[in-house]
């Protein structure tokens, strides 16, 4: 009979404890303008630790939020708008973001509603996790050409080809130091080859507000097909006697960013 107690006591603290779902919450808030995004914290803006009990079972999937901030920059509240299909997963995320995550307080045209906005939090045991902040994301975006030196060993002659797409965190300094997988060119050594080559070479401008630099974050598309192709056409151009096309500059890049920008 004790065991029944004690099995219905953490059942019903487990369900008063999980998010709500979305569907069960009014339509979200835009502050009357469709235009408006709130500037994020970015140092808030972290992965939360992944379950250790979700580990252990290799649970993983992508949770989207929908969270409600308050004119403070803090949530209200967070609710599930897409399960990862694991309970655990999904209140990990929410309570993670609603604890930690804090965005400038808002303006006085969105009280007294706040701000409502979507987050994503990707739960992989195997690779990178990142999360999304869509009310700020995307800042910028931006395409990195590379040359056949920027290849992993042994890549460029495998004629390795695909896109990485890189979401980096550009601070106030402008140097990127934090950078996530978002989407894979299916090579894993080109993807890890990606990171290090926006990491060592990449440069951004920040974003600058009222003459002051704002942290944000980028999408850095790293196409490693020109270079490939571009070499396949260099062979049928010498087997013709004509000169070589030339290779992209690389990523050996500093990207401004317009004076006064928006920050997302």
């Amino acid at each position: 009979m004790g065991t029944k107690i004690l099995t219905l006591l953490a059942l019903a603290a487990a369900f008063s404890a999980a998010p709500a779902r979305a569907d069960e919450l009014p339509a979200a808030p835009k502050c009357g303008d469709p235009s408006f995004v709130p500037t994020s914290i970015a140092a808030t803006h972290r992965v939360p630790e992944y379950p250790p009990q979700s580990v252990s079972k290799n649970e993983t999937g992508v949770a989207v939020l929908r969270v409600l901030i308050g004119m403070d920059g803090a949530p209200v509240s967070v609710a599930i708008l897409k399960s990862s299909g694991f309970d655990s997963l999904d209140a990990t995320a929410a309570k993670y973001v609603k604890e930690n995550w804090r965005w400038e307080p808002l303006p006085q045209k969105c009280a007294p509603a706040g701000f409502g906005t979507e987050v994503t939090v990707r739960w992989a045991t195997k690779d990178v996790r990142h999360v999304i902040d869509f009310s700020r994301f995307m800042q910028r975006s931006e395409l990195v050409a590379v040359r056949p030196e920027d290849f992993p060993a042994g890549s460029f002659e495998k004629k390795e080809k695909g896109v990485t797409a890189v979401l980096a965190f550009v601070p106030k300094d402008g140097k990127i130091v934090e950078t996530h997988v978002i989407a894979s060119s299916d090579h894993p050594d080109l993807d890890a080859r990606a990171e290090e080559l926006v990491k060592s070479r990449y440069t951004m401008s920040p974003v600058m507000r009222d003459g002051a630099a704002m942290e944000s974050w980028v999408i850095l598309a790293v196409d490693w097909n020109e270079a490939v192709e571009l070499a396949e056409i260099n062979e049928i151009m010498k087997k013709m006697g004509l000169p070589p096309l030339s290779f992209p500059p690389g990523p050996n890049n500093i990207k401004p960013a317009s004076p006064d920008a928006p920050a997302h």
